[in-house]
């Protein structure tokens, strides 16, 4: 069979158990040996448990070959990314999946044709005709290429029965398509039939079976459930209710079809449990079927929680109508499980039972075959508890795992666990289990150990399951046995062995030949396809359907929107049909609709028709991409691209900081070129000291700066612009020799004794350059001399070193004479003692000292004595010792400045930036220690960036809804994007992280200069790196606003096409058309917010809720919500920093949180309003003459809002009534409270599009305005919000979140909120509750709430009240 297949394609047609995958394997091996590296041999199985079956057989019989297995929990079908699949597919020489994989990733042009060298079809070649993807695969991607030249790959089909004699030609139909003849082995059929033998068959006959209509009365729990179906009162079914309630064209055209058809949730649920429970009693008897009832319905109250949203994909509200409705069933049977002989089964059933009993010896194995997947549970459940079988056999089942749509509302009629079915074929091969039942899933090609005994509970309908299930029994003497109806007479009369043979004799003949077809096997008549030139994706009629609703559900979610496609049909001609199919208002309005080319005979080959229009439409507007997919999907699959952002490493290694000075160190010693500055140090305490610094490059002013001597003393230091000056020698050497003096004074045992190429000089402005000044400042003198000097001023004395305290420093106060030590001879005798100050140790004067306070004598230090024989002072001077301990201190400073210096020439060589200073804030992380750092510039930054990144995007994608916009500006405003900008133009080496501590300060030498290309690495958090670049947006747009900010993103992110704001918005502009007709009743808008439209379609658009499908030309407000989103929080955020005061990042982010809340959005929607004037009319209460009074109605913003929904007037009507409820409440704690009124808005429950309606209003300002940021502040002000804001500021308003509030009280503890619902009756949900849980310890309960996050408020209110009432004084 390998010789055949080396030659052409075949089907190899070999039974079970001979032998077909030893005969692939060997294949796929002569295949990859053979054929290019790049190329991969695909193996197509037609289940997911026969994919994993073969995967596993393949890795271990070719372990040289990479081998990847493509199923559905590896979540294949949201690979939406070339990039993706080629790293899957990267170094793979074998890949196993379903067919569907295959297909889609084909179809989508993720895998083309050209680099598959073999496809093999495992037990599918009988699958390989009309619309089965198997078939698929090859009339879209095989056939129409042959004879092009086109690379095309081998074939190769496994089966045990590739063809049905009984369905005509079918044979030769899969030869055709999968373009293989089949072969079966001649040679040596003997030799294979001895290892290949197949089961004795036998038939079972039984008494027919007495269908219901013929049975008097059935048992009384089905008696009860078909009685109650069919009288079920389709009025009274909450799906139907729910129409009725929705007074809307479209629920309206619903309703008629459900009340037509007679199909809802709950009713089709007890219709499939009532055709259930009949085949049960019909096949397996009275006792069965009761079982059967009684344990599905309580299973099915078993798996519904009170708590729980809903069942299955029901709404909670039919969960509870169908429980309430099952009530009705008669559940009174008894079932008799004393196994006395009373069960009352079939006959059928009880055949079955005799004859395991009869074939049961001591290493049984035995499977039987069932219809329907409840038969297989209830089934086993028989053998197991009935007193003929209960002691011989241990039963499991085995079903399949797809989850359609049908199956998934079938709920628990299955009675079945899926999951704990995977250990079933181990549980058998090692003897746990003896006997299966099992559905036709286990016919094809699943590795079952060789069985006694298979039997087929029912007929077997097709010579497929005939030759499949007989191979199942492959032990010596093992027996195949098939029930049949005594009444059965096709059964009887159906000999299967000898179409088995004639389909044999079929394949075995030589003289046949592969009939070649120019056309594929089409089922439809409809072949219209259209193929994207780059990547070979396909779009044809069979697929644009799927595809079309797909994209529809990637479209934003929103409660009262149904993304679905909506089709409807006209009359074109007599018996000829045209579809139009409408999108979702997410999509754009000239996209939004499209109809079909052609008219059909049938509504599905129109609607089919329609939807490969409308999705042609949409990559032509590139709503998707070039594998014709969503540019990104569902939010799940948005998450899942995205991955790397939020599973970004949290460290990273970067570059070491550079120090300037190292690098700006000239390569030529000899260089006479420096720049001088002069540092001046004052104190109220210390004389002023001034120094000359000389540095190798030009030093800009640095704003004046403290340095911390002790908790008491500060001083102020000032360096001014570097000048540029010539040194010479002769004065660099003098310089050298100073700044040796200097330092050496201090820091003598960090010094090189040989080295004074110093990299920073100082010199004194008193001190000349001769060697005589300096002479006199070298060496030191013994204590006892000084003190005989008496021309010397104390003033000029130096640094006192005792010799018997090793390394401490001390500062002369004056001469004492004192006791001598106790430990001396002369005891009792006085002699000279000096009092000094100790010099601390410090190296580091630029953070303040924690220490107490101390008197004025002691802002200098601590006094003590020291003997003066004992001490040595030096020559020069304390106040130039005094000055080398603050160098340190002050050329951090200078460094820090020209590192920001150097990142804005390199780095940002293009942002303007007045001074260094904003640039040193943001590249200072906390941990940094410096005067400032970058967490508020962060803040301001982050805020802009989403601002910038949502006006360009909005502009750049003029079609594309919410949903893909909000993708893309996670994708640019990402930490990790971010992380990787800063990585890639070499910011991390500009970072300053570590405290300044001065501990091993060494001075720096021009021969470090040779190590400045040594770098080295560190340890960076990625989240640092990109608050970094936030806080340089930050801080580039306080220097000069969005144009300076765009500069600075597009240094950042050169990806993103940066135009300035002002282009931007024109461009938005200039594409809105003008409004057919403008309502009267926005001109009422228009003076809510005082702002006049020049284009009034952006003002409609404001207000338009994507549920409004009248008006198909104008658009949703969710892409200016998009953008209204980001302009209001870039007004609060601006504000705060506009306000005069210094918020920390924690306290603006409280600010911001409680401004943009939906809840308080709402409460503005529900509270801003603009009054009407009306007119009433009322009778004179003297003359009964009607008259007019005027008066003034307020109109709230919410009105203004079109929507096509009947469920959205409801939830506008609940939040009237909450506001009505708790309204004054909440203005009053704005207006006057001392704390954020957070629990009483979370009691509003308000939908979001309250919320949405201002932000997109916001959206609108700005775009109409040409981008004026002050027109929508305007309008925020006259909304309310800033006003607040105001008053929060200016009243210091507490607006930390009560859980918040609570976190920060209990750092070191763990909290856990649980909620939920009480039930005051099985159908009447009573008011939230919420516990909070403290390091696994009940610690408070709140009750009575309307929602879970309105308790969850209130009860951390309660336990922050408890704690530290302090803290929520005035809080209710």
């Amino acid at each position: 069979m390998v010789e055949e297949s080396l030659e052409k394609n075949i089907i190899v047609a070999m039974g079970t158990g001979s032998g077909k995958t030893l005969v692939a394997v060997l294949r796929i091996a002569s295949e990859l040996e053979r054929c290019a590296k790049d190329k991969f041999v695909w193996f197509l199985a037609p289940s997911v448990v026969l994919c994993e079956q073969q995967h596993a057989y393949l890795s271990g019989q070719l372990p040289a070959y990479p081998t990847r297995l493509l199923i559905g929990s590896d979540k294949v079908e949201r690979w939406s990314d070339q990039t993706l699949w080629d790293q899957v597919l990267k170094n793979v020489r074998i890949v196993v999946s379903t067919h569907q994989v295959l297909l889609d990733a084909l179809s989508f042009g993720f895998v083309r044709m050209s680099r598959i060298a073999m496809l093999v079809f495992d037990e599918a070649a009988h699958h390989c005709a009309k619309n089965h993807p198997a078939n698929l695969i090859m009339q879209r991607f095989y056939h129409p290429f042959r004879g092009t030249g086109a690379e095309l790959p081998h074939i190769l089909g496994l089966s045990a029965s590739p063809g049905d004699p009984l369905k005509g030609g079918s044979l030769e139909t899969i030869e055709r398509n999968l373009n293989a003849l089949s072969k079966a082995p001649k040679r040596h059929g003997d030799q294979l039939l001895k290892v290949a033998q197949p089961p004795v068959l036998e038939k079972l006959v039984y008494p027919a079976i007495t269908s219901i209509d013929e049975c008097a009365k059935p048992p009384a729990p089905l008696g009860s459930l078909m009685n109650m179906v069919e009288a079920y009162e389709i009025c009274n079914d909450p799906y139907v209710k729910q129409l009725m309630s929705q007074d809307d064209a479209k629920s309206r055209e619903k309703l008629q079809k459900v009340l037509m058809k007679r199909d809802t949730p709950c009713l089709s649920y007890l219709k499939t449990l009532e055709r259930r429970s009949i085949h049960i009693w019909e096949q397996l008897g009275a006792w069965a079927c009761n079982y059967y009832i009684i344990e599905t319905i309580d299973r099915l109250r078993s798996t519904f929680s009170p708590d729980e949203i809903g069942l299955w994909e029901w709404e909670d509200k039919e969960t509870l109508f169908l429980l309430d409705a099952l009530r009705q069933v008669d559940l009174q049977a008894q079932l008799q499980m004393n196994l006395d002989g009373r069960m009352q089964v079939s006959e059928k059933t009880l055949c079955l039972l005799r004859l395991l009993v009869l074939e049961y010896e001591d290493d049984f194995s035995g499977l039987v075959f069932v219809q329907q997947r409840p038969v297989v549970a209830v089934l086993c459940h028989i053998i197991s508890k009935h007193p003929l079988t209960s002691n011989l056999f241990k039963c499991a089942t085995f079903v399949g795992n797809s989850m359609s749509g049908q199956r998934r509302n079938d709920g628990p009629t299955d009675l079945l666990d899926v999951k704990s079915q995977a250990k079933s074929l181990d549980e058998l091969r090692d003897g746990r289990k003896n006997l299966i039942i099992a559905t036709n899933v286990l016919e094809e090609g699943i590795d079952v150990s060789s069985c006694h005994i298979v039997i087929s509970f029912h007929p077997v309908q097709k010579l497929m399951s005939f030759i499949q299930r007989r191979g199942r029994a492959r032990k010596m003497g093992s027996k195949f046995v098939i029930m049949i109806d005594d009444s059965d007479k096709l059964a009887n009369g159906k000999d299967w062995q000898q179409l088995e043979e004639a389909m044999k004799r079929a394949y075995l003949d030589e003289n046949r030949s592969l009939e070649v077809r120019e056309a594929p096997d089409q089922d439809e008549d409809g072949a219209r396809q259209f193929s994207v030139p780059t990547t070979g994706a396909l779009l044809t009629l069979d697929n644009a359907l799927p595809l079309l609703h797909h994209f529809c559900a990637t479209s934003p979610r929103d409660a009262y929107v149904d993304c679905r496609p909506e089709f409807s049909t006209h009359e074109s001609s007599p018996d000829m049909v045209r579809a139009s199919v409408t999108l979702p208002s997410s999509v754009d309005a000239s996209v939004r609709l499209a109809a079909s080319r052609d008219a059909w005979r049938t509504e599905r080959m129109a609607f089919r028709d329609a939807a490969f229009q409308a999705y042609l439409a949409l990559y032509q507007a590139k709503l998707v991409n070039d594998n014709l997919l969503p540019l990104l999907r569902t939010r799940y699959d948005i998450t899942q691209e995205l991955g790397s952002i939020d599973k970004r490493p949290s460290m990273m290694e970067v570059c070491s900081l550079i120090n300037p000075l190292v690098d700006s160190l000239p390569q030529d010693a000899s260089s006479n070129e420096d720049f001088r500055t002069i540092v001046s140090v004052r104190s109220d305490f210390f004389e002023r000291m001034q120094f000359q610094m000389y540095l190798p490059l030009r030093l800009s002013r640095l704003p004046t700066f403290q340095l911390f001597w002790n908790s008491a003393t500060k001083l102020s230091v000032s360096i001014d612009d570097a000048v540029g000056v010539d040194v010479t020698p002769d004065s660099r050497r003098t310089m050298a020799s100073f700044t040796h003096l200097l330092l050496n004074s201090v820091f003598w045992q960090r010094m090189d004794s040989a080295a004074s190429d110093f990299a920073t000089y100082f010199l004194p402005d008193s001190i000349g350059d001769s060697d005589a000044e300096l002479g006199r400042f070298q060496g030191c003198g013994r204590a006892l001399d000084v003190y005989h000097q008496a021309d010397r001023a104390t003033s000029d004395y130096g640094i006192i070193r005792d010799s018997t305290q090793v390394g401490a420093n001390f500062v002369f106060q004056g001469w004492v004479m004192r006791e001598a030590d106790i430990d001396e001879h002369a005891a009792g005798t006085k002699e000279l003692h000096i009092e000094v100050l100790r010099v601390p140790k410090r190296r580091d004067f630029l953070h303040p000292v924690l220490e107490g306070p101390l008197t004025v004598q002691g802002r200098h230090g601590r006094t003590d004595f020291v003997r003066a024989a004992n001490c040595t002072i030096d020559n020069l001077p304390y106040r130039y010792s005094r000055f080398a301990l603050f160098v340190p201190s002050i050329l951090h400073r200078c460094q820090v400045s020209l590192l920001a210096e150097e990142l804005r020439r390199s780095v940002l060589p293009r942002v303007d930036f007045a001074t260094t200073e904003h640039i040193i804030t943001a590249i200072s992380a906390s941990s940094a220690g410096e005067m400032t750092n970058y967490q508020r510039l962060e803040f301001l930054g982050d805020s802009t960036l989403k601002l910038c990144a949502s006006i360009q995007l909005l502009a750049e994608h003029p079609t594309e809804h919410e949903g893909y916009l909000s993708a893309r500006k996670d994708r640019i405003v990402s930490n990790e994007r971010l992380a990787r900008a800063a990585k890639a133009k070499g910011l991390d080496k500009y970072i300053l992280t570590q405290r300044f501590t001065g501990r091993k300060w060494r001075p720096l030498y021009q021969t470090d200069g040779a190590l400045q290309d040594q770098a080295g690495t560190r340890k960076m958090s990625t989240k640092i790196l990109a608050d970094v670049v936030e806080a340089l947006i930050g801080a580039a747009y306080m220097e000069g606003g969005f144009s300076n900010a765009l500069a600075c993103l597009a240094a950042f992110l050169p990806e993103v096409h940066w135009l300035p704001t002002q282009k931007r918005v024109e461009s938005l502009y200039a594409k809105i058309p003008s409004p057919k007709i403008f309502p009267a009743q926005y001109r009422d808008l228009e003076r809510l917010g005082d702002y006049t439209f020049r284009q009034k379609t952006l003002l409609m658009e404001a207000v338009t809720h994507p549920s409004y499908n009248i008006d198909l030309t104008t658009s949703s407000y969710q892409r200016l919500e998009f953008l209204g989103d980001s302009i209001l929080d870039h007004l609060i955020v601006s504000r705060l920093f506009d306000c005069g005061r210094t918020y920390s990042q924690g306290e603006m982010y409280w600010l911001r949180a409680a401004l943009v809340n939906a809840d308080f959005l709402a409460f503005i929607c529900l509270e801003w309003n603009v009054q009407q004037s009306r007119a009433d009319i009322k009778l004179n209460s003297k003359t009964g003459a009607p008259e007019t009074v005027d008066m003034t109605v307020p109109i709230n913003l919410w009105r203004f809002m079109r929507h096509s929904v009947f469920e959205i007037t409801k939830a506008q009507r609940t939040a009237v009534k909450c506001h009505e409820q708790f309204g004054d409440g909440v203005k009053r704690a704005l207006a006057s409270g001392a704390v954020h009124p957070w629990g009483k808005l979370a009691a509003y429950r308000s939908d979001k599009f309250f919320s949405d309606l201002i932000e997109s209003l916001l959206g609108a300002v700005f775009l109409d305005s040409g981008g004026d940021i002050g027109a929508c502040a305007a309008v925020a002000e006259r909304m309310g919000i800033l006003p607040y804001l105001q008053r929060v500021i200016d009243q210091n308003v507490d607006l930390v979140h009560p859980k918040g509030r609570l976190g920060m009280m209990v750092l070191t503890s763990k909290l856990e909120y649980k909620t939920g619902r009480t039930t005051d009756g099985e159908h009447d949900r009573g008011s939230y509750w919420c516990e909070i849980w403290k390091d696994r310890d009940l610690t408070i309960r709140a009750h009575g709430g309307s929602s879970e996050k309105e308790m969850a408020t209130i009860a951390a209110e309660q336990l922050t009240a408890i704690l530290s009432p302090t803290l929520c004084k005035g809080q209710t």
